[in-house]
């Protein structure tokens, strides 16, 4: 935790003397999002705040979205999330975060139980799941998209032979 501390004193400042930086904005935020509790307090807006200056500061440096997406699902922002998912996804990124960001647009523009959901989450690698859980698994949905994304990563994971692979699954 100290060490903690020290990481986000030191990234505050780089902020401080680097403020039109765009990655020292996104590593301090990527730090407290991972961090904040040993870091020191910090209010979601806060936190939020500070994603949204890396994104302003460049907004084509795609790892900036990804937790501010989680973030304003979690603070049920719907429309800013999807605005967030809609531009980090027109940077054509091509890594799973992006696959899972795809998963969640189906979902948040189809419905979890439309064809072209179901057919996104069935085809979806494990970590793409993941990554789409993490975005919205704190979003409150009546339709419980998270459960769909979990049994799917369940199914994946019983399709493996490593008994690892299911445990950590379940």
């Amino acid at each position: 935790w100290k060490l903690a501390r020290l990481m986000d004193g030191t990234l505050e400042e780089a902020t401080r003397r680097y403020g039109d930086d765009a990655d020292v904005w996104w590593a301090r935020g990527d730090a407290l999002f991972h961090f904040a509790a040993p870091a020191g307090a910090i209010g979601t807006p806060e936190l939020a705040a500070i994603f949204e200056r890396a994104i302003a500061l460049d907004s084509t440096f795609a790892p900036a979205y990804l937790h501010p997406i989680e973030i304003a699902f979690g603070l049920s922002q719907d429309a800013h999330a999807r605005q967030l998912l809609k531009a980090y996804l027109d940077l054509d990124p091509s890594d799973f975060s992006a696959d899972g960001a795809r998963i969640v647009r189906a979902i948040t523009e189809y419905g979890t139980e439309s064809a072209a959901a179901r057919k996104t989450i069935a085809s979806a690698s494990s970590e793409a799941l993941l990554v789409a859980l993490d975005m919205i698994g704190l979003w409150p949905d009546s339709t419980e998209a998270s459960v769909a994304l979990a049994r799917q990563y369940l199914a994946n994971a019983n399709a493996k032979v490593s008994e690892t692979d299911r445990a950590d699954a379940r």
